[in-house]
């Protein structure tokens, strides 16, 4: 026996990207759900009738939703224009390190560094959410400002930084004992003597 809503709305439409090609695949929800065909279009049935969020999402795309009153029969059709998801970059984190010197004999020595980063992500970025650091390979820690640590304690620190859309940066390695040092920043100091 076939339950027919005496107050049905039937709903279609089509999904497009911003250029105006269809997006296959994408999820349509209107209180039912649907998947677009190859040329991007939707058919929900007998869906009841009244006012309705109807929701479009798709990978790779933002979530799209609208608000729609929804009437009696195949009167309802409702295109959705999914946005790119902008933000498929990570952040990029640059470190500073500044020296932190001693005098012995009249001479200039580092006995270690204040170390500094900052993250930012690109224009169309999400934020950053958090960055991370560890040292000799330890816990990694959240920053929460300028570290200060003293060779010859320290011989590698690791950091990078995750956005709000859940984009991770490679880990950049600084190697304080083979002197490399991967990653975006500047080193300031002042050239001394071993």
């Amino acid at each position: 026996m076939d339950v027919v809503l005496a107050e049905a709305a039937h709903v279609r439409g089509k999904v497009v990207d911003e250029s105006g090609n269809p997006v296959i695949g994408a999820k349509v929800n209107a209180g039912g759900s649907a998947t677009t065909d190859a040329q991007g279009n939707y058919f929900i049935k007998r869906v009841p009738t009244g006012t309705r969020t109807i929701t479009g999402e798709a990978t790779g795309y933002l979530k799209s939703t609208q608000n729609v009153t929804l009437v009696q029969g195949d009167h309802n059709t409702f295109n959705i224009v999914l946005k790119k998801d902008a933000d498929i970059t990570p952040p990029v984190t640059k470190y500073r390190l500044v020296p932190i010197t001693d005098t012995v004999n009249g001479k200039i020595y580092i006995k270690g560094f204040t170390f500094r980063l900052q993250a930012t992500d690109e224009v169309k970025g999400s934020g950053v959410k958090t960055t991370q650091y560890r040292i000799n390979g330890g816990e990694w820690k959240n920053y929460e400002g300028p570290v200060k640590f003293y060779a010859p304690d320290v011989k590698v620190v690791e950091y990078y930084s995750t956005d709000a859309a859940g984009n991770q940066e490679k880990y950049n390695k600084m190697d304080f004992v083979n002197g490399t040092f991967e990653g975006n920043g500047t080193f300031e100091g002042e050239s001394y003597d071993d």
